[in-house]
């Protein structure tokens, strides 16, 4: 297995634990392009540069977990 087919089987969960209340306008454009409306809203991102490079602009306002695809895919089948 490749180091790239790692990256294309992973995905990042972020999610916004700060506030961006007094923070520059660059970091509440790119908190908003992350697709964020809420403080404690989680959303799953593609693992790749273009997303690393928008979450190191803001990392100490999100923490962020890499999922593997198989887990996504096993806890969507998941019954409650």
């Amino acid at each position: 297995m490749k180091a790239t087919d790692v990256l294309r089987n992973t995905k990042l969960s972020v999610k916004l634990i700060r506030s961006t209340i007094g923070r520059p306008e660059y970091q509440r454009t790119i908190v908003r392009h992350l697709g964020f409306r809420r403080l404690n809203q989680t959303k799953i991102h593609e693992d790749g540069p273009r997303v690393w490079g928008m979450l190191e602009k803001v990392l100490h306002l999100v923490k962020i977990e890499r999922i593997h695809a198989e887990e996504l895919s096993d806890s969507s089948h998941k019954t409650l």
